[in-house]
């Protein structure tokens, strides 16, 4: 069990880890939650994919990530249900059909004025 919510990154040489927190219990909910949007990589090369080529479909998104098609999806579910993207199809229609996301780039600015504000203890 991790100590102080701490836990150590695998790696080659664990000296060498970074120790990663969990979550510290005084950290904001909305910081939090722009960590876990913008802080994924895959997650901010998908907005920012959408921000330059406009609206994107999963297959379209997934090759130029260069990952499957299964992988993508559930981080777009995941961005949807943080409002920073969003589908151009309503989820009960979306069985068989082809959605195209778009940027909600008012809630990006959201998300990385939050984590700004935070790490910058304003």
């Amino acid at each position: 069990m991790p100590v102080s919510g701490i836990v150590r990154e695998s790696g080659a040489d664990q000296n060498d880890a970074m120790p990663r927190l969990v979550r510290p219990p005084q950290m904001p909910q909305e910081v939090a939650e722009a960590i876990d949007i913008i802080g994924n990589r895959a997650r901010t090369e998908i907005l920012h994919a959408l921000l330059v080529q406009g609206p994107l479909t999963t297959t379209e998104l997934a090759e130029h990530l260069g990952t499957t098609r299964s992988s993508t999806h559930r981080q777009m579910l995941a961005l949807e249900r943080a409002g920073v993207a969003v589908a151009d199809l309503d989820q009960p229609v979306r069985q068989g059909r082809t959605v195209r996301w778009s940027l909600n780039r008012q809630k990006v600015r959201q998300a990385a004025d939050a984590w700004s504000a935070y790490a910058a203890g304003e």
